[in-house]
C-alpha cells in the first residue's frame, strides 16, 4: 500500500501549480450569435364537435329514460311525504308548546318560594 503512496507523491511533486492555476480561464474570443426571430405562426384550427354533440344528446336521452319512473314514483309519493312532515311538524309544535309550557310553570314556582 505504501508503494502506491509513494508514486502519488511523486507525481503531485513533479506537477506543482499555482494556487489560482484551477481559476484560470482561456479568454473567450467568440461572439454570442444573435438569435434567429422566426415570423410568428398562425394556425387555423377547426374542431368539428358535431359528432360529440350527437352522443351527448344520447346520452342525456338514455338518462331521462332510466329516471323518468323514479320521478314518476317521487310524483304519487310527494303527498304522503307531505302528511309525514306535516305530522312530524305539528308533534315538534306540541313539543315546543309542552316545553313553554313547563318553563313558565318553572318560573312562576321560583316566583311563588
Amino acid at each position: 500500500m505504501t508503494d502506491v503512496l509513494a508514486v502519488i507523491d511523486r507525481a503531485l511533486r513533479d506537477y506543482e501549480a499555482s494556487a489560482d492555476a484551477m481559476r484560470w480561464v482561456p479568454p473567450d474570443d467568440r461572439t454570442p450569435r444573435p438569435l434567429a426571430i422566426a415570423a410568428p405562426v398562425m394556425l387555423d384550427i377547426r374542431v368539428d364537435v358535431e359528432p360529440f354533440m350527437a352522443a351527448m344528446r344520447q346520452m342525456s336521452e338514455a338518462v331521462n329514460r332510466a329516471l323518468r319512473p323514479w320521478a314518476e314514483l317521487i310524483r304519487k309519493l310527494a303527498p304522503v311525504a307531505e302528511a309525514v312532515h306535516e305530522a312530524r311538524r305539528k308533534r315538534v309544535s306540541a313539543m315546543h308548546r309542552e316545553y313553554a309550557r313547563r318553563q313558565r310553570a318553572r318560573r312562576r314556582r321560583r316566583l311563588v318560594n
